[in-house]
């Protein structure tokens, strides 16, 4: 039975990991990053670790995690690429003096 949890662990583990190497949003990375730390607790766990495992869940998911998260959405940038605002299309891309 542990060699299955064990498995299944290993297997969530790799699969967020790589996901965080692919995915381009940030916001997802760090969510695939917290499930990794968290399954990779859970694995310390069914080792025989629970002071690694506590450690694991409040030093990294607790904080580096959240600090990762609220850096995210503090520097928050569009993946697309804006649009030239309509007024700059009109008058063929020169500015005039009463939009500035």
């Amino acid at each position: 039975m542990t060699i299955f949890l064990i498995l299944l662990l290993l297997l969530i583990i790799l699969t967020t990991g790589a996901a965080l190497l692919v995915v381009r949003d940030p916001m997802h990375g760090a969510v695939n990053l917290g499930v990794s730390l968290l399954a990779l607790s859970i694995l310390f766990l069914v080792l025989g670790a629970p002071f690694v495992a506590a450690l694991e869940v409040m030093l990294y998911v607790g904080a580096i995690l959240v600090l990762f998260l609220f850096a995210i959405m503090l520097l928050r940038t569009p993946l697309t690429i804006r649009e030239e605002p309509r007024w700059r299309r009109v008058f063929g891309g020169q500015r005039c003096w009463w939009f500035c």
